[in-house]
């Protein structure tokens, strides 16, 4: 990730936010509160509902656990109704950014008061092991409260992360049980990494340049002849025999598809402006965004291309700021601005029929804008679908005339068929869903 511009207050509202996404998206920003968005007293993190809980499952009720950092600086997880919602961390510390080990059993989290750490531990909250200390003075990765991005490899064993140390903008791998040092693995900036769904290596997208990082020679980084500046995040086929891509060259920006070493290129479209992609879960497509040109702030439009023969079919029109597949493939969520362009809007579209549908009008909290922003970036991270593809997790407050004014951000669960109103589940900043 880039490091963030200072641009103080950016997020004061949403009317603010708005016009000038120019600067935020591909960019970064400066992460403050929101108004409403003052801490709670330790005893006040009661959720408060504004819906009633209807929204369940065949089996009664939405699957996996919600991990959120509570308006008061502390990380907690509740089930999918906000019935039963417990503490991860406690005291006079202030943490930020938690998220979930692929297994679920344990989570990473940032702190930024008292001392600036990266912590992993047990999702009870025991057997908290310090990750990484940064230096007195460093500065954030994404915003003020964003000292660190990490990402748990898949299989739960290793922690990788971003953070600014003496040398600037670095990436570092470390063990998630804390039991050695982390070891930097590659320093400068913009940096972007992905997994393979092995665990083995690291995809590393680094200034304009495309790196290989195999766990066992972490000190080797493999120049994967792939140069290009306009697109973030590099990544692997859920089989991991193949690798998406953009290469810069003289006749334009062209997405590739290739082995895992670079080798084997094809085409499978051309990019104008910044692009952004993702493969589809079960493999054999991506979805695709591009800007039309660099000083764009949104994506505009979102194909659908098969990767084994180059097609591809538009399946969202218009500007696009962030978009996620769903965990079975079947559907994806994406963010746009909402009719009168002073909020967001969250859509559902289904893959095959092409049905598209608006699911809430939302101003983002904070953190939550940070998350759109670098989206193919957190969507490996913080999971914004639930594992049955249902539900949908995010924060803020919801579009309801000038009601949304200084109202504290929550935490909402929405059903993407759009039967039910969001729920709120408890007043926070970011949230993500389990992997199952």
């Amino acid at each position: 990730m880039s490091r963030s511009l200072p641009l103080a207050y950016l997020l004061s509202s949403i009317r603010t936010i708005l016009p000038l996404l120019a600067l935020l998206i591909f960019a970064g920003l400066a992460a403050c509160q929101r108004p409403g968005e003052e801490p709670l007293r330790p005893s006040d993190p009661t959720p408060t509902p504004t819906a009633t809980a209807t929204q369940t499952t065949a089996n009664g009720s939405p699957n996996g656990r919600i991990v959120y950092l509570g308006t008061d600086f502390q990380v907690y997880i509740t089930d999918p109704l906000g019935e039963e919602s417990r503490p991860v961390t406690q005291g006079s510390g202030s943490y930020s950014w938690p998220g979930w080990s692929m297994n679920n059993g344990r989570l990473v989290y940032s702190s930024f008061s008292q001392e600036t750490a990266l912590y992993s531990a047990e999702a009870s909250g025991a057997e908290r092991a310090i990750l990484y200390e940064n230096a007195p003075g460093t500065g954030s990765v994404a915003g003020l409260r964003a000292p660190h991005y990490a990402l748990w490899s898949p299989n739960g064993l290793y922690v990788t992360f971003l953070a600014v140390g003496e040398s600037g903008l670095s990436l570092y791998v470390v063990p998630g049980s804390g039991q050695q040092e982390a070891r930097q693995i590659a320093t400068g900036e913009p940096m972007y990494m992905s997994w393979s769904s092995n665990s083995r290596s690291l995809l590393v997208h680094l200034a304009d340049g495309l790196f290989r990082v195999d766990m066992d020679a972490q000190g080797r980084l493999l120049d994967l002849e792939a140069e290009s500046l306009v697109y973030r995040v590099p990544a692997w086929s859920p089989d991991d025999n193949s690798t998406a891509f953009i290469v810069t060259e003289a006749k334009g920006h062209v997405l590739y598809v290739g082995r895992f070493d670079g080798s084997l290129r094809r085409a499978v479209a051309t990019i104008q402006g910044i692009g952004a992609f993702q493969w589809s879960p079960q493999g054999g497509h991506l979805a695709v965004g591009q800007s039309l040109n660099e000083g764009d702030p949104l994506l505009r439009d979102i194909r659908v291309v098969e990767v084994e023969t180059g097609d591809s079919r538009t399946l969202v029109e218009g500007a696009v700021m962030a978009f996620f597949w769903s965990p079975d493939g079947s559907q994806l969520a994406y963010v746009t601005t909402n009719a009168t362009s002073t909020a967001l809007q969250w859509r559902v579209v289904d893959v095959v029929t092409g049905e598209d549908r608006k699911v809430a009008d939302f101003f983002p909290s904070s953190d939550q804008v940070i998350w759109l922003t670098y989206f193919d970036q957190y969507r490996y991270s913080h999971q914004v679908w639930s594992p049955d593809s249902r539900y949908l997790v995010f924060t803020g407050t919801l579009v309801e005339g000038d009601a949304a004014d200084g109202q504290a951000s929550q935490v909402f669960v929405l059903d993407v068929d759009g039967s039910e109103p969001p729920l709120a589940l408890a007043t926070g900043l970011l949230a993500s869903w389990s992997h199952g």
